[in-house]
């Protein structure tokens, strides 16, 4: 709090799943833009993963995923 100041509705607990998503999305979208039809390494922690897959993968118990290493994750054009 001190080093970014007192914002309302700051919520230090999590960030709510919806806003992930949107996140993650935006995300995605640059990198295809800007870096299509190459190869991108990007690093994050195993709850932001965890929750791309479930998007994802809609029927995936998110919570039997023990350790979530992701190596691939292949764009298919007009799917």
């Amino acid at each position: 709090m001190k080093k970014w100041g007192r914002k309302e509705g700051l919520s230090f607990r999590h960030e709510e799943h919806n806003s992930v998503i949107l996140r993650c999305n935006a995300l995605f979208d640059e990198i295809i833009k800007k870096y299509r039809n190459e190869k991108v390494l990007i690093i994050s922690h195993d709850a932001f993963i965890k929750k791309i897959l479930k998007e994802l993968v809609p029927d995936l118990n998110e919570k039997t995923l023990q350790n979530t290493p992701l190596t691939s994750l292949i764009l298919l054009e007009n799917t």
